[in-house]
């Protein structure tokens, strides 16, 4: 079966023009966290900089002295505070070099844009975008080994858009030769109070504890994940709102043919394994009592392949999900509720 693709935004228009390449890239931002590392920013203290490597591709990362984000602490060496997570406290300057090898390893053809609004939402695209985009994954490589050398384990991946501000620079024999400062955001500025039915149903869901649903939790957290990037809990997540979404709709239908609810939990029960029945044998359940073949359907045999056997993928072979797999995974298990709620709404009427 050809695989279906899901709907990709397209981003906005924004005017380009081509690009003269220097020879060096630096791209500076001010990380989250606070390495103990030496000082490595200033020219003559290079050689405390280290070097990261991605995809065979080398860059330099150089990193400040430590500084106090809200608090008392003014720098002048390395420190950190254990589970600082958002550089609330002390934060540092990051600096990614990227030179030759790296920009002889950009696409031919990529362009540099001319114009971001960070207010409007607009978002940096061409060579901006990959510099921004690359330079923070040197920088989440960083982290994710000098978490595993110093057990930091409350440390994690960044997004651009957490780091939020960016500064570029073009270096030509060894001079700056241009300077630019982007400012990304997640989308537009929202501004004004929300409206008066979600104030509404915020004021009510404050009040009933049991009135947001574990669905719309897990659908949210999903979309979180994979806004951070991830991707592997996006997938897991995925799965989970499938399946319980699938226990309560047939708990909603087995009621409504008149079982009482403990009759219900104990026909989704298997007493043999101590837990809910098998997806799959909840849904030949679902046949049987309700009379409506899911398994038969489409949409079950892409959130089976796409979301399901990716999950057990990544449980059984320890890989790490990629985007693509979040992706096709969230895509196809609303795509399946959507169309089996229908189907479930037809069968009473």
């Amino acid at each position: 079966m050809a695989n279906e693709e899901p709907p990709r935004p397209s981003p906005p228009p924004i005017e380009t023009q081509e690009v003269t390449h220097p020879d060096e890239y630096i791209i500076e931002f001010t990380g989250p966290y606070s390495f103990r590392v030496p000082n490595s920013i200033d020219e003559e203290q290079r050689e405390a900089a280290y070097t990261v490597v991605l995809d065979d591709v080398e860059a330099e990362l150089r990193l400040g002295e430590s500084e106090g984000g809200k608090s008392a602490f003014k720098g002048g060496g390395a420190a950190s505070f254990p589970r600082d997570r958002h550089g609330l406290l002390l934060n540092q300057t990051v600096q990614i070099h990227l030179s030759e090898d790296y920009i002889a390893a950009l696409p031919e053809g990529i362009e540099e844009p001319v114009y971001e609004d960070m207010i409007l939402g607009s978002r940096t695209t061409g060579l901006h975008e990959r510099l921004i985009n690359d330079s923070v994954e040197y920088y989440n490589r960083f982290i994710e080994c000098y978490k595993v050398v110093t057990e930091s384990y409350w440390m994690r991946a960044v997004i651009p858009n957490e780091v939020l501000n960016f500064t570029i620079r073009k270096v030509k024999d060894g001079d700056i030769i241009d300077e630019t400062s982007v400012g990304l955001s997640g989308g537009m500025l929202q501004m004004g109070t929300i409206s008066p039915e979600q104030d509404g149903a915020l004021r009510k869901n404050l009040q009933e504890e049991n009135n947001v649903t574990m669905s719309r939790q897990l659908d949210l957290d999903i979309q979180d994940k994979m806004d951070l990037g991830e991707y592997t809990i996006a997938v897991y997540n995925s799965n989970q709102l499938f399946e319980f979404w699938t226990r309560r709709e047939y708990l909603k239908m087995l009621k409504a043919k008149g079982k009482t609810k403990q009759e219900a939990e104990d026909r989704m029960w298997d007493s043999g394994s101590d837990q809910y029945h098998h997806i799959k044998t909840m849904y030949d359940m679902i046949e049987s009592d309700i009379g409506v073949d899911i398994k038969n359907t489409t949409e079950w045999e892409l959130w089976y392949t796409h979301c399901r056997d990716t999950r057990n993928e990544l449980v059984h072979e320890g890989r790490r999900a990629e985007e693509i797999d979040a992706i096709y995974a969230y895509y196809y298990t609303r795509k399946a509720m959507k169309e089996f709620k229908k189907r479930f709404v037809d069968a009473f009427n």
